[in-house]
């Protein structure tokens, strides 16, 4: 056995789950591709929100979203199809703290399944999106202190879209919907609900910087 191969067999014994982690390709072309849909909902909510005080901000954001202009590999459209079905905001407040909370967890989920590989997947800038998260923030604290009502509302909707989400990064993890981690690889379900242990917590991190109840 080659020392690469028996590093390989000591991470996942210790961690079966590490051997879910996508390939590194996938993880990048994950993380450019919710950019790119990232830019393009900010231009929707653009035009949703022109009569709004939050007409000015909006493009801001965009402009700070640094998106390639790649085309959109077949499996990553089938994933992340799926989770913008399910994470998609009925109302545009709804869709811009989508795009603050969700993005989040696809990031995470992108530098942790990176961290778990044998060899740690390196990322350049392209996932330092702490800019326009920073101006998203900014955002939506000013429409609380403008309508007192719509946080609470907007609390139950970022609760429903971290279970959306963490639950989706298993799918990313090739889990079928409702199976076990087990199934696929022995002993992998421990790690699997680690890994999303970890994702909540940066979503209840997140939730607490807006001042909305996790």
């Amino acid at each position: 056995m080659s020392s690469e191969d028996a590093e390989k067999s000591s991470a996942t014994e210790a961690n079966p789950f590490a051997e879910l982690a996508p390939e590194p390709q996938l993880l990048r072309d994950v993380a450019a591709s919710t950019l790119r849909r990232t830019r393009l909902s900010l231009d929707d909510l653009e035009r949703e929100l022109a009569r709004t005080p939050e007409a000015d901000a909006i493009p801001r954001i965009r402009d700070l979203v640094r998106a390639d202009e790649g085309t959109e590999p077949d499996a990553v459209t089938k994933l992340l199809d799926d989770l913008w079905a399910r994470v998609s905001g009925r109302t545009a407040y709804e869709q811009l703290l989508s795009l603050f909370l969700v993005n989040g967890i696809v990031r995470d989920a992108v530098l942790g399944f990176g961290a778990l590989r044998t060899r740690a997947v390196e990322f350049g800038d392209e996932l330092d999106w702490s800019a326009w998260q920073d101006e998203i923030v900014a955002t939506l604290q000013a429409l609380f202190e403008r309508d007192i009502h719509i946080d609470d509302r907007l609390a139950m909707w970022g609760r429903r879209t971290a279970g959306d989400g963490v639950v989706w990064t298993r799918q990313f993890a090739g889990i079928a919907p409702g199976k076990s981690a087990d199934t696929v690889v022995e002993g992998a379900e421990a790690g699997a609900e680690a890994f999303a242990g970890e994702l909540l917590a940066n979503h209840s991190r997140r939730m607490n910087r807006l001042k909305l109840a996790a």
